[in-house]
């Protein structure tokens, strides 16, 4: 990754992608892959010949999948769906996925890169269960039940415009020996801590890695009672994919948004051992955030759909999900990438195109 001045970060140009997987079965595999100049997960995409129908897909790590191969991702497995169902078309499905990311950013990565590259439609991948913490990253907040470790690297990304915080990231990432020497002494920044008595660099306010509720963070959207700042982070995020679905409209792009479950979510076991009852639990209301979202859009005329029911039809979470790592396997990508292309034949989306 690399600092973007606007957006946080976004993938840098030529880097290297390496990612160790445990499959279910217990067998492992190194998925390597590597980012091309124009900053994808894809071969150096060229212009756009006459007659090639062209689609985006945005997201997060969800749409990246540095965990499967560049065959298994969600768009490797659409562009041949769609090139068996229409065989007489010339089909581009084209990855513009970034982990970590936020519809925020999303659509940043969309006007800066996306739009050059001339789709005709669009497809927004969302991941409710953390797209709204990371739109309260904007305005450097967060939900109350978080990954602490996270929110504390967005504050580092946030702050890589200033040498000093540049300088500290460096070296928590790539210096074991400054590591070390941090937990020595108890400090989470020392060259923000040297810093701090010179004038100059003392304005600044340095990262703290915030205290999480004692709660399961990746069901926190689905609580029965929504606090402030769930619903603060929720309003935000429907005004950025609304500004999304705008942008593409402006441009006589289709577009069509949707949302994947979380593992607790989708899986029945999983789900109520996190949401077990006891004294004093909270409440949750399974697929909460995931309907009011895709209620909000639908009022809007915003495109959705949501493909819940077939993954959770599907048989065992544990082959759809990597549950270790927190995202979908090849099958799973599979299910989504089928749901997106019976959305286009319901769509008419390129049957409409001459």
């Amino acid at each position: 990754f690399m600092a973007d001045p606007d957006y946080l970060f976004t993938l840098r140009p030529g880097a290297s992608l390496r990612r160790h997987v445990v499959a279910p079965d217990g067998s492992t595999r190194i998925i390597r892959d590597r980012v091309s100049p124009q900053g994808l997960r894809e071969d150096v995409i060229p212009p756009k010949p006459v007659g090639e129908f062209r689609i985006l897909l945005i997201g997060d790590s969800f749409s990246l999948s540095g965990v499967t191969t560049r065959e298994d991702t969600i768009s490797g497995q659409l562009q041949r769906l769609l090139a068996v169902r229409y065989p007489t078309r010339k089909i581009r499905v084209i990855n513009l996925g970034v982990s970590g990311t936020g519809p925020w950013q999303q659509r940043g990565r969309l006007n800066q890169i996306g739009f050059a590259l001339q789709p005709d439609a669009v497809i927004h991948q969302m991941y409710l269960a953390n797209d709204i913490g990371n739109t309260l990253t904007a305005a450097g907040q967060h939900l109350d039940a978080c990954i602490p470790d996270w929110e504390y690297s967005m504050e580092l990304w946030r702050l890589q415009r200033y040498r000093r915080f540049r300088a500290e990231y460096r070296l928590q990432v790539h210096s074991r020996t400054y590591g070390a020497l941090r937990a020595m002494i108890g400090r989470e920044a020392i060259v923000d801590f040297l810093c701090t008595g010179v004038p100059l660099l003392a304005t600044l306010t340095p990262p703290v890695r915030p205290k999480s509720a004692p709660r399961p963070d990746q069901i926190e959207v689905d609580l029965a009672e929504w606090y402030a700042n769930l619903d603060r982070g929720w309003n935000i995020l429907i005004e950025d994919v609304s500004g999304t679905a705008r942008d593409c409209a402006q441009r006589n792009m289709r577009y069509v948004a949707f949302n994947i479950p979380a593992y607790p979510a989708l899986s029945d076991a999983e789900w109520a051992a996190q949401t077990v009852p006891r004294a004093g639990r909270t409440r949750y209301e399974r697929g909460k955030a995931e309907r009011l979202t895709l209620e909000a859009l639908t009022r809007r005329g915003i495109d959705v759909f949501t493909f819940f029911d077939a993954l959770h039809a599907a048989g065992d979470p544990d082959q759809i999900y990597y549950k270790s790592l927190g995202h979908l396997a090849p099958k799973g990508n599979r299910i989504v990438a089928e749901q997106i292309a019976n959305h286009v034949d319901r769509a008419g989306w390129i049957e409409a195109q001459p």
